[in-house]
């Protein structure tokens, strides 16, 4: 179960990428070019996506309870718990987050005119 949270770890970030069409990728010192860059992230994808559902497959046949494999329960589980969390808990602590934000943004506005007044 750990190689398939790993694989989905690595796989988020690159496609993304992938979806975005590599539009925020900052260039650095090992650049190798749009095209290369997009065919190795395909690539990755494609093995990802290969190496999550290789390795979700049961150990032996046939398979029975005491030898399944429950990776895909574990984990489609898991996911389900994360929707509903983000579902239910992500938009208030959206707007905490941005309450927060616009109390900093008034203290050091604050900061700034009460210093100035010296």
């Amino acid at each position: 179960m750990s190689r398939t949270i790993n694989n989905i770890a690595y796989l988020i970030p690159i496609l993304t990428n992938v979806l975005v069409g590599r539009r925020t990728m900052h260039r650095g010192p090992f650049y190798i070019g749009n095209l290369a860059g997009m065919s190795v992230n395909i690539i990755t994808v494609a093995w990802l996506v290969f190496a999550i559902v290789f390795f979700s497959f049961p150990y032996e046949m046939p398979v029975k309870a005491s030898n399944m494999n429950y990776t895909c329960a574990c984990v489609g589980g898991f996911l389900v718990i994360e929707i509903v969390w983000w579902a239910v808990a992500g938009s208030k602590y959206s707007r905490t987050m941005k309450k927060a934000s616009e109390e900093d943004a008034n203290a050091a506005r604050t900061m700034m005119i009460s210093t100035g007044d010296k």
